[in-house]
Order: structure tokens, then sequence, then C-alpha cells
């Protein structure tokens, strides 16, 4: 601090630029005076799903023994509730996610709105705040999607509140303001584009970063590192490798936001998963930068697993870090499924038995695990030292926080996967086991309750009202 001065900053403080606008993040400047006005701060809400199902075996025994093994570490900050029984297909499955509500038969809407709707507009009953009042990003696994599986948040309508940005272009410019540094043909006749974000608001940070600004030496190098990821993001977004793009100028995210799922089967350009995953990361990271700005309060992310229907190539590492090539694992199974892909192997699963099963089960495990290391990417962006807040707390420790699954095994309702994080130390952690036929609507009357919230609308619940115990400290 400056020896003359305190200064104050606003915690939605923005420096602004040539369309750009880039939220400061949390510095000691802007902590409460009082610990009170901490306190009366709602907590945010943020949910993430996983698009297909997650098989009762892999949640069984050590819990994170298997295709689960990348949350373990947040075995203390969540609570993994497991056996609940939920729908099984994909419509009724979605029309109850994140409802408890039963669905309409062929229409793709819910009939309910979503917890994390409930809660947002229980916590900020004047309207949504921040410059972002709704945020998502997903990444897309088809070209057309039924709209229960890319709607998330339904409100009391019910209607989507917002859909999700499926490529890290839209999900910048939805951040920014303005999409990221273009190549030279683009930004031709277009004044300043060729310029990069942190260019456009260079002035002001300067005035903050200097002895002018009033900030503590601590403030500057958070303030400076965050204007270093902002620029790595940045080009990350405009420079991720596509390999065998005919293409190159084009972001990878024309490619793979559109992934079709029925032909052409074997082209690499829609089925590299190094690159699948890169993308999914970027985009995490600028969902969370967003978070940590204060920016939004209310979000989403959608993180479907390979494309089910898509033949992969190259190789990801399993959660026991070995090295998965997919053009061998799809020859694994080629007297099971002809295609060897993700989808209709789990279609498959209930007719083996034994070694076929287990076979079966690996190939839907590699397909399954990308979406649960982007989940573990997401909780390790909110636990993070930079996104601690002014209590001391982290994003993870202090919002109201879901993942959840479509299904279970293949098309499957029994033993969903939910984990809750504690929301300010209201909610347990660790492996929870529930009775036999608790329902996922018991689990979100069960947190609805700890807020005073409205519970699921018992005229359109889907399975036997009631709450769960153990899960409130």
């Amino acid at each position: 601090m400056t020896k003359n001065r305190t200064i104050r900053l606003s915690r939605r403080t923005l420096l602004r630029g040539l369309g750009a606008t880039v939220a400061l993040p949390f510095l000691e400047e802007m902590r409460p005076r009082a610990a009170k006005a901490q306190e009366a701060v709602p907590p945010r809400v943020l949910t993430a799903t996983l698009g297909g199902g997650l098989a009762k075996e892999w949640q069984a025994g050590d819990y994170f023994g298997s295709v689960l093994a990348p949350l373990r570490p947040f075995e203390e900050k969540l609570a993994f509730v497991r056996g609940l029984q939920g729908r099984d297909n994909h419509g009724p499955a979605n029309a109850a996610l994140m409802t408890g509500a039963d669905w309409i038969k062929d229409v793709p809407v819910t009939t309910a709105p979503t917890i994390d709707w409930t809660l947002a507009t229980r916590f900020y009953p004047e309207g949504l705040p921040g410059p972002l009042p709704f945020l998502g990003y997903g990444t897309r696994i088809r070209r057309e999607e039924n709209l229960l599986q890319v709607a998330r948040a339904w409100d009391d309508t019910p209607s989507p509140v917002g859909f999700p940005h499926f490529t890290p272009s839209a999900l910048f410019r939805a951040i920014f303001g303005r999409p990221p540094t273009q190549s030279a043909e683009e930004a031709a006749g277009e004044a300043a584009a060729d310029a990069t974000v942190v260019d456009a608001v260079l002035d002001q940070y300067r005035h903050f970063a200097g002895d002018a600004g009033g900030l503590s030496m601590a403030s500057r190098r958070r303030l400076s590192d965050h204007m270093d990821q902002i620029q790595s993001l940045e080009r990350a977004v405009g420079g991720l490798a596509l390999e065998g793009c005919d293409a190159p100028e084009l972001p990878p995210d024309v490619v793979l936001g559109f992934i079709d799922d029925i032909e052409p089967r074997n082209d690499p350009r829609r089925s590299d998963v190094g690159t699948f995953l890169r993308q999914g990361r970027v985009m995490t990271d600028l969902f969370v930068l967003a978070l940590r700005c204060d920016l939004t309060r209310f979000g989403h992310a959608v993180l479907f697993p390979l494309a089910a229907h898509g033949i992969w190539r190259g190789s990801v590492r399993d959660a026991a870090g070995r090295l998965v090539d997919f053009d061998a694992l799809r020859a694994s199974v080629s007297d099971l499924n002809r295609h060897g892909d993700w989808h209709n192997t789990n279609h498959l699963l209930p007719r083996h038995a034994g070694e076929a099963r287990e076979r079966a089960l690996t190939v839907a495990a590699a397909y399954r695990q990308p979406g649960v290391d982007l989940l573990a990417h997401l909780l390790e962006g909110l636990d993070a030292p930079e996104s601690v807040e002014s209590n001391g707390r982290t994003i993870l420790d202090n919002a109201v926080f879901f993942a959840v699954s479509e299904l279970a095994t293949n098309h499957d309702g029994d033993g969903v996967f939910h984990a809750l994080g504690t929301a300010g130390e209201r909610f347990r952690t660790g492996v929870l086991d529930v009775p036999a036929g608790a329902t996922t609507r018991q689990l979100y009357d069960t947190v609805l309750d700890a807020f005073d919230a409205p519970r699921v609308n018992p005229d359109v619940a889907f399975g036997a009202p009631g709450t769960l115990a153990g899960v409130r400290r």
C-alpha cells in the first residue's frame, strides 16, 4: 500500500478498451472491511454434467479405483453420493437431471426448474448479478443435439436459462467481449483486430501494476500472473493444432464443435482425442477465469465423453496412467461390436458376461475417461490457490457445486453418479452410501431444504418424496 492512502477496489473492477473487458482477480484491496460483509454475499451455484453413463462397476468397492481415480484428491472436498436411483434411457434421464421431475414422452423439455436455477433465484431474488448472469460451456459431441442434452439449466417456466458455448473462441468472446487474436487475413480491414485483449487494456493495467496504482506487491504479482494467464489462453484459443486439417488457419473448434456421429467414421480431423482434451482444458480454464474475476455466479459445464458413435484416433492415459491406443482398443472388441465405439459397446454390455463384459467395460471406460479428466481439471481450477476468496476459502469451498451423470451403466438409471460440494461446510464429504431405492429427487430436496428453497414440485416429481440422512452436517 502507499504511505499516504489506502486504496479500496470493487470486486468487479473492470479494465476496458477496444471492445475488450477484463475483470481483475480477487486482490487483498477488495477484501471486505468486516467478516460480516463477506458472510452477506450469497454463494455461487455451479454445476457440471457428465453425459452418458458411469457404470456401477466403476463406483463399487474402492470408489476411486478405476475411472473415477482422478477425483480422489477431492474426497474431502465433495460428497460422492453412491446408489441413487435415476431414470433409465436418455429422454427420461435428462428430464429428471437436476430437476427430480418426470418427463413428457417425446417432448424435449423438462417439467420443472433445475436445482441450480431454484437456488440461484433464491439467493438473488432481485436478479442474477454480474456481467454474465449465466455462463455455460461444453464439449459438444454431435452435429445436432436433443434440447434436453444441451440445455442443462431450466427456469420455472420451464425454459432453457442459457445454452453452453461449445467452442473456445465462442467462450472467449463471451467473457472478453471480442474474439481472440485473428490471423492476418482475418484481421484485414478490421481496426485493431490484431491486438491481444491484454494489449487493449495495457495502459490501465500498467497503472494498477505501477506505484501510482496503490496496490500491495502481492496484489501486483497476482495481477501480473492474471494478465499472463489471459495472454496464454488467448494464444491457446487461436493456436490449437489440429493434426490432418486441410485448412490449418481454421481454429480447431470449427471441426471439434460439430463432430459427426454418423459419417465419415474414419475422418482423423473429427477424431483426435488429444485435440479434444486440449480444447476441453482451455475452455475449462476460461470458465474458471471468469469465476475468479466474479463475472458470473451461476454457471454450468457439459462434459460429454468422447463422441458416442465416433471412431477416435490417438491415445490417452487411463486412470492408472497406462497409455490407451484407440486403434488397438477397437480391435480388441471387434468380435463384440463391429464398430468398437463407446455407444454401441455400452448397448452390448447387458448381452455379455464374464471376460466379454470386462473387455466391453474396458472400451467404455476409455471413452468415458476424458470426461472425468475434464471434471477433475475443473475441480482443480476451482480449488487452486488462485481461486481463494476473501474469506480464505476457495471457490469450490464456498459454492453450491453439483456434478452429476446422465445415467449409470448404458441406459440404466440404477446408481447415477452425483457429487456435491460442501457449500461452506453445510454438507458432508467422502463417499456416502444411500438406502436402497433412494432417488435423485430426494437428494435435491435435501439440498434445497438446507437453503430454505422450494422443494421439487410433487405434481411432476419422479420417485417417492423424502430427504436423505447423513448428507447435511
